[in-house]
């Protein structure tokens, strides 16, 4: 079983996905490059935000090791200026 079939109960071959994804990308009028690695990134970057632990991020891309999780780490300047905020709230000027 896979997660999206064809209409004959078999996998997506990787050059069908790829062509359906740019289907969706022209249809929406993006001119952004948009490929099927950009959502499990994407997706993977939002889980982190979400503070999943490397662990369970690690265990549900499937990657051998916990340094490779380091790709979707991304720290936003809006999370790092209300941390900051936050933080400096404490200091006695």
């Amino acid at each position: 079983m896979y997660l999206f079939e064809t209409q004959r109960c078999g996998p997506y071959t990787v050059r069908r996905i790829q062509q359906i994804v740019q289907r969706y990308r022209e249809t929406a009028g993006l001119s952004a490059s948009v490929h099927p690695h950009l959502f499990r990134h994407q997706m993977l970057t939002f889980l982190t935000g979400q503070k999943l632990s490397d662990a369970q991020i690690q265990l549900l891309s499937g990657h051998a090791s916990k340094k490779s999780l380091e790709v979707y780490q991304h720290l936003s300047l809006d999370a790092v200026d209300a941390a900051y905020q936050q933080a400096v709230r404490f200091i006695d000027l």
